[in-house]
Formats: structure tokens, C-alpha cells, sequence
């Protein structure tokens, strides 16, 4: 991790440079799990908590940590390659977004700042065999469960 801030620090404080590689960088900090740059589950945390830190709550930050807890327990013990690719974004609402889009649907985890996270899974109109899930967890739930479903899909 100390590498990829010092990497960042170095290209962004570059005058020739900073232009250059800034949408480069925030290509890669953005893209989850599609990243050379974050190879492991934890960089990828310290990436999402340093981009959204201005707007994180406690409980978010408390959330996202054991949400990334259950992502590094899959990477680690079950298979890395259930990792699919995610996106992340904050709402105006101050709601932090993991999600990713599938060929059946849009997977979410919602992190509201208003202590509760949510998971949904809205399929495309055109798959008519999959259906809605929506369900809320406290910050005490089930984020194995959490983490199987938002890469399962």
C-alpha cells in the first residue's frame, strides 16, 4: 500500500506528468478488483475509504471494513476468481454504492450513513427467470452471506 500512495504522491505532484496519469490512477482506484494496481483486498479498502473519506460516517467505515473482511475471506480461503469486478460511487444522499452489473442484472450493496446497509439485485427486464432480492442487515449481520450474494449473481 505504501508503494501505490507513494507512486500517486510522486506522478500527481509531477508537473510534467500529473495530467498525464491522474485519469490513469483514478482508473485504476475506481475499478475493483480489475486493478493492477490494488492487488490485494486490502488495498482496495484503503483505496474506496481514502477516495470517499470527506463523506464517510463511523458506522460506514465500520461497515465497509467488515464488508471487506468477508471479500478477503473469499479471496483467501475460498477463490480468488469469485472476485468478480465492482464499481463503487457515493450518492448525494452521503450513501456509499458497491455494485456491479451482470448479464442478468444490477448487484448493489447500499452503506447508508443512517446505519443500515442494504443488498439488492434487480435483473434485467429481458431475464425473466431471475427475480428481485432486496434485504437490510445491521452492522452486526451476516456479511459472509452478504459478500456470497454481491458475487454471486
Amino acid at each position: 500500500m505504501d508503494n501505490l500512495i507513494e507512486l500517486k504522491t510522486i506522478l500527481n505532484d509531477s508537473e510534467e506528468f500529473s495530467e498525464s496519469y491522474k485519469d490513469i490512477l483514478d482508473f485504476y482506484t475506481e475499478n475493483a478488483f480489475n486493478n493492477l494496481l490494488a492487488k490485494d483486498v486490502k488495498e482496495l479498502y484503503s483505496n474506496i475509504i481514502n477516495k470517499y473519506d470527506s463523506v464517510l460516517t463511523t458506522f460506514q467505515r465500520e461497515a465497509l471494513k467488515s464488508i471487506f473482511e468477508k471479500f478477503n475471506f473469499i479471496y483467501l480461503n475460498v477463490d480468488p476468481n469469485r472476485l468478480k469486478p465492482f464499481e463503487h460511487d457515493s450518492t448525494e444522499d452521503s450513501e456509499l454504492l458497491l455494485y456491479r452489473t451482470t448479464e442478468s442484472g444490477l448487484i448493489n450493496i447500499i452503506i447508508n450513513p443512517e446505519d443500515y446497509i442494504a443488498f439488492s439485485f434487480i435483473p434485467y427486464k429481458t431475464d425473466t427467470e431471475k427475480k428481485r432480492n432486496f434485504y437490510f442487515i445491521k452492522n452486526d449481520g451476516d456479511f459472509q452471506n452478504l459478500a456470497f450474494h454481491f458475487f454471486s449473481f
